[in-house]
């Protein structure tokens, strides 16, 4: 009725109803039947067993399922030891035929065996009834009765070959044995039909065919009541047909082979290629005579023009050796001119007493620069800085962005972090508004700027995308920076923020560039990343400053390997 399935204690005559909620996929087409005392229920999803005990009463049991969910068991009725339903499939292979058959139960599972079910075709069967040694099927075309007690031995049975078809002409008439006779077919008539049947005469209508070809197929085809074969646009060569037939109890007969041999076409036969070789002899020796003759004269002017090309390419490798030694001095000199610019070992060895600087520049110059000098106040002003781009470019940006960090202190006497660095991007922007880029003014640097108290042991500091960590009793410290750049940027507007941070004995501070973090390397080729470099910096921290530096510079080739260096690389490291 659609609503469930209701079970009644015989004792209590109480009634209990189970729906979807107690696991039921489906309110309708349910049967109940008992199997090995396992109260079981045949549904549109398969066999599903009963236990009052779970949470879900009805589950879905591999052990007693042998067909996909979507295979529907229905009138499901327990005969001796086997058990005959009505089998329908529903979703993608609705399309396929209902059918009668029967489970048993063997090796602990249900499995499938039809028995002389297979030759009750096409019906619903409706319902089952059990009389003695007969089973009575009710079905919508009829009743079946099956005798539980008949046996039937199988009869053997051939399989053979009615007639066979080219292209063009029948060719042969009933093939009743395994031909002997290799059939040549020329490949003009390459369309072959056979038409197959069997020496099995018992519902002939309900016959199935099976074959492969030897030399094109590897298996057997899908069984199929279609007892044609059409084979065509085969290539030349030696083929066995292999055909079978199965019957509707499952027997098979026996197999049938059929041996043929599909000609070339002309263009491929022997004579063919014996005479595209003559041509091809011909043609190769009527090309080297004439480009004989060419190719001595092209001799005699290709040495002409051999031994001045020669003499020139000498003096443009010489030129180029000059101008490259030229350009290397020059890249050299201003190394020089830019080492002389950042901060000095007298300065910070006077300042700092315990730090290392780790610079590994891309290139013979560097974007990347560190920078001191004693502010008005007496405090001591660092500058960890990366300016825009690498080599060259990065050198000369490098150059402007320390000129104007000096304008900044020296000339104008700014002792405040955030206002240095708001100056400093002020006069970037100025200098670079005319660089003849449509936006101008768009290159800077990222940057933290320090401003060590040593007399109250604290920090003063501004920072531009670049952080500072700070390494205290074996925990890091992230003083987080703004995230906008010193230069023309969609916040240029805003002031950069200037905070403070009290200082402890032994306290380790880190300040950096994204050199390290973004260089590619390890095993697969990914960047080293800031988590990898804060658990290096924390795990190395109590070490002497020398040592944190050869570890740095280690790990880093380490990591990189044969690939290249991304970027310019700064870490410094001072000891409170």
């Amino acid at each position: 009725n659609g609503s469930g399935i209701d079970i009644i204690d015989t004792k209590t005559f109480v009634k209990k109803s189970y729906t979807e909620t107690d696991g039921l996929q489906s309110l309708q087409e349910n049967t109940i039947y008992e199997y090995n005392n396992q109260i079981i229920i045949s549904t549109p999803n398969g066999n599903y067993v009963f236990d009052e005990n779970s949470k879900n009463k009805f589950t879905r049991d591999n052990k007693y399922n042998c067909f996909p969910p979507d295979y529907q068991i229905s009138k499901a009725t327990v005969v001796l030891e086997d058990v005959f339903f009505q089998g329908t499939y529903s979703g993608e292979n609705m399309a396929k035929v209902d059918e009668i058959s029967s489970l048993i139960f063997k090796n602990n599972r249900f499995k499938e065996d039809k028995k002389f079910l297979r030759r009750i075709k096409d019906v619903n069967a409706k319902h089952f009834h059990l009389s003695d040694s007969m089973v009575y099927i009710s079905t919508n075309e009829g009743l079946f009765c099956y005798n539980l007690t008949f046996h039937a031995e199988p009869k053997p049975f051939k399989t053979i070959i009615n007639s066979i078809f080219t292209k063009k002409d029948t060719i042969r008439f009933g093939v009743t044995e395994h031909s002997k006779e290799n059939y040549q077919f020329n490949y003009s008539e390459n369309e072959l039909r056979f038409f197959l049947a069997s020496t099995n005469y018992s519902d002939k209508n309900h016959l199935q065919f099976s074959y492969y070809l030897e030399g094109k197929d590897t298996t057997y085809s899908n069984w199929t009541k279609n007892n044609i074969i059409i084979i065509n646009n085969l290539n030349e060569g030696h083929y066995i047909l292999h055909a079978k037939s199965k019957d509707v109890l499952g027997y098979e007969g026996e197999e049938i082979l059929f041996s043929f041999t599909i000609l070339p076409p002309w263009y491929r036969t022997s004579l063919a290629y014996l005479s595209y070789f003559i041509l091809l002899i011909l043609l190769i020796w009527q090309i080297v005579k004439l480009y004989t003759k060419r190719l001595r004269d092209q001799n005699i002017k290709l040495e002409s023009t051999i031994t001045e090309r020669t003499k020139t390419i000498v003096e443009q490798k010489v030129e180029l050796e000059h101008k490259n030694k030229e350009i290397l001095d020059s890249i050299n000199y201003a190394q020089r001119i830019q080492k002389a610019l950042l901060a000095s070992n007298h300065l910070l060895n006077e300042n700092l007493k315990d730090y290392f600087i780790f610079f590994k520049p891309k290139d013979i110059v560097s974007g990347d620069f560190y920078w001191g000098t004693k502010a008005s106040n007496h405090h001591f002003i660092l500058a960890t800085a990366d300016s825009t781009g690498h080599g060259v470019p990065g050198a000369i940006m490098s150059m402007l962005n320390i000129s104007c960090l000096h304008e900044a202190i020296e000339g104008q006497k700014l002792i405040h972090t955030s206002d240095i660095l708001n100056y400093t991007r002020s006069k970037i922007i100025k200098h670079l508004l005319n660089d003849g880029s449509e936006q101008g003014g768009k290159d800077g640097m990222d940057c933290s700027l320090i401003a060590f108290d040593f007399d109250n042991k604290k920090i003063i500091y501004s920072a531009a995308n670049n952080p500072i960590w700070i390494v205290r009793t074996g925990e890091l410290i992230e003083l987080k920076p703004d995230k906008m750049p010193i230069g023309k940027h969609d916040k240029d507007h805003e002031s950069f923020t200037q905070h403070q941070f009290d200082l402890v004995k032994n306290d380790m501070i880190y300040t950096l560039t994204d050199g390290m973090p973004d260089q590619f390397g390890g095993p697969k080729g990914k960047k080293f990343m800031y988590k990898q470099l804060k658990e290096l910096l924390v795990s190395m921290s109590q070490l002497p400053m020398n040592e944190q530096k050869t570890i740095l510079d280690a790990e880093f080739n380490n990591w990189k390997g044969n690939l290249e260096q991304v970027d310019d690389v700064l870490i410094i490291g001072i000891r409170i």
